[in-house]
């Protein structure tokens, strides 16, 4: 007999779940405004501490540098007279004329907003979490899946979304209470249906609303948790977490709950 830990059951006051059908992914949008310059000639972008800035060589590296110390810089042709623009996509190109020399590969992700942090991080972020950071750099290329995914690893507590090799969202998350006996099964899906404004009852007892409701196995799905206390990459996953779905943070779930079609590959790693 099937265990169901985080099953959805519908309630009288409450719709049960209608997987929407399967639709083309959405043709991108339009670049129709123009794209913003981040950094340009002798430009710079500091860290709020001052220890770290950002600027590009006039070879047109993106670097980042610690004093004269560089720490990270961009791959790629070198060009004189390189800009940084973030366009309306969220993908940050450093071109010099018309020639492209490097790009985050984060079209898609709508990005509003590049920031050096702390540490001496470039960190690109949308109005759902970060997007990408020059600390991992883009973590969607050279995988064994393609295509639209979620792509979720239990050890890290971190997730991330991709649309072929572009990197729409990096989030961290909560998932199954493993000293409970409740761990989250890995895995490859797909998305089998999404909910709005519904509750869920786990097997173990007790009633759950969440926002946003996206099964990808029947008895197992991601969605937003009100209730959680404890930060989302915790440790304390393993006695607090879920009964075996992945919690993610509110911003992050509302926009792939609309960015998802029904199918959306989903794959847990261990």
């Amino acid at each position: 007999m099937i265990r169901v830990t985080c099953a959805l059951v519908a309630a009288a006051t409450a719709a049960s779940i209608v997987a929407a059908p399967a639709m083309a992914s959405a043709a991108p949008r339009p670049d129709q405004r123009r794209p913003s310059t981040v950094l340009a000639g002798h430009a710079t972008l500091a860290s709020a501490n001052r220890r770290f800035h950002a600027s590009i060589s006039p070879q047109g590296r993106l670097r980042v540098q610690r004093g004269k110390t560089v720490i990270w810089h961009s791959f790629g042709p070198h060009g004189r007279g390189a800009t940084l623009r973030l366009h309306r996509s969220g993908n940050l190109t450093l071109r010099s004329g018309a020639r492209l020399l490097w790009a985050s590969a984060t079209s898609g992700s709508h990005a509003t907003k590049l920031m050096l942090n702390n540490k001496g991080a470039l960190v690109l972020r949308s109005a759902a979490g970060r997007v990408w950071s020059s600390a991992a750099g883009n973590l969607c290329r050279g995988g064994s899946l393609s295509g639209s995914r979620v792509v979720i690893d239990l050890s890290q507590q971190f997730a991330k979304v991709c649309n072929a090799d572009n990197q729409l969202l990096t989030t961290r998350i909560t998932s199954g209470a493993t000293a409970l006996g409740d761990g989250t099964p890995t895995g490859t899906w797909h998305l089998q249906a999404k909910q709005r404004d519904t509750y869920l009852y786990p097997a173990a007892g007790g009633a759950y609303y969440v926002h946003y409701w996206m099964p990808y196995d029947g008895a197992y799905g991601m969605h937003d948790s009100p209730w959680q206390t404890f930060p989302y990459g915790s440790p304390k996953y393993r006695t607090e977490g879920s009964h075996g779905c992945v919690h993610f943070p509110h911003a992050a779930i509302a926009w792939m709950f609309r960015w998802a079609q029904i199918g959306t590959t989903v794959q847990i790693r261990p």
